[in-house]
């Protein structure tokens, strides 16, 4: 290494006490625009593992019904008889579906709450809980599987009774995957949800398997021009047109608070960095009075730049990760979930701001008398 090399590594290196606070300082900015990022993800989690559970392979609903969450579909469950005789069915099941006023009293002097029930042919039929986490699938009447962050937050658990729609029902499952946030899932056989409802004789979706030999797209057109008062989606259309609704309610603020924890994590990233390179201001001037090149001292910087931005990246995912499975275990109303797109767009973002505010305080110094490095 020349001398000239060894004065610039020298002069960019940071103290392992002040590059340690600013790691931090950074790491929880990654924690903060992650966190938000698993609320933005966690509105379409829940929808997304009902819908996309095996078996579900078509939905069929009536004309005009292209979604689960906001709709209010109601066919006679007679048609699933039909649709068993199309040659290509491997099986059709009617599921009714229809939100529930959910009680840990008889008399709603404890917590009440409103859950999103779904009726089905327990305990195998299609449309069931896509996972327990406890227990097992509903069988009686008089039994519930319900998601076990609903039973986390009203203080019940297996072998607990809930009275739904006024109606005693003995908690026998607990679910996961099933968290839409707003509210969450309760499963019971299809006989009690009509009972709640009043649904008698009629259906909300009926979910169809197709033959393995079959495409579910063209299955799909045959069933459409063969029954044309139904709406026939397969999953993927189903699943897509179920995920925009979701949570079309707060979905644009949960996107404008996290572009500004975004921002506001690049600012602090920033700031960060921009003071830790000021602090060699002087260095850096004399570096450059004694006649050192300004693209090796910029490359230096910036390599210091990325190496902080690099560590701090990796400590505040890791964080992430340890926030997501301690809430999974204690808590689990939120989902913090994330994927590999939100860490590569926040890391290009930081990283990007992280190593401007870098290179730009040495790339100011060009304009400077030298002279002034060696002024008190």
């Amino acid at each position: 290494m020349s001398a000239v090399a060894a004065l610039i590594t020298t002069a960019v290196r940071i103290g392992p006490r002040r590059f340690w606070i600013a790691v931090t300082g950074i790491a929880l900015s990654v924690l903060l625009v992650l966190t938000i990022a698993a609320a933005f993800r966690s509105a379409s989690l829940g929808v997304t593992a009902y819908i996309d559970q095996p078996g579900a392979d078509l939905w069929v609903a009536p004309a005009g019904t292209d979604n689960l969450v906001r709709s209010s579909a109601i066919l006679p469950a007679s048609y699933a008889d039909s649709l068993r005789a199309v040659a290509g069915v491997a099986a059709a099941d009617p599921i009714v579906r229809a939100f529930v006023s959910v009680s840990t009293r008889h008399d709603g002097a404890r917590r009440r709450f409103t859950m999103y029930g779904v009726g089905y042919r327990a305990p195998d039929g299609l449309g069931g809980p896509p996972a327990l986490a406890e227990g097992r699938p509903p069988v009686g009447r008089r039994e519930v599987a319900i998601d076990r962050s609903a039973a986390r937050q009203s203080g019940v658990g297996l072998g607990d009774t809930i009275w739904v729609s006024g109606r005693a029902a003995r908690i026998v499952g607990l679910t996961s995957g099933t968290n839409l946030v707003v509210t969450q899932f309760l499963f019971a056989n299809l006989s009690t949800t009509i009972a709640a409802t009043g649904y008698g004789g009629q259906a909300s979706f009926i979910i169809v398997r197709v033959a393995p030999e079959r495409d579910p797209r063209v299955l799909a057109r045959e069933i459409a021009a063969r029954f044309p008062d139904l709406t026939v989606l397969d999953r993927q259309s189903f699943l897509a047109n179920s995920r925009r609704e979701a949570g079309a309610g707060y979905l644009t603020l949960l996107a404008l608070v996290d572009a500004l924890g975004m921002g506001v994590s690049a600012v602090v990233v920033a700031l960060l960095v921009h003071g830790l390179i000021e602090d060699h201001r002087t260095e850096f001037a004399i570096l450059l009075a004694l006649g050192a090149a300004t693209a090796p001292l910029v490359r230096a910087v910036a390599w210091h730049g990325a190496r902080l931005i690099g560590v701090s990246a990796v400590l505040g995912v890791a964080l992430a990760f340890g926030l997501g499975a301690l809430l999974d275990r204690v808590h689990p109303v939120i989902p913090v979930s994330f994927g590999a797109r939100d860490v590569a767009l926040l890391l290009a973002v930081l990283g990007g701001t992280g190593i401007a505010a870098a290179v730009v305080p040495v790339l100011r110094l060009r304009k400077i008398d030298p002279l002034d490095a060696f002024r008190p």
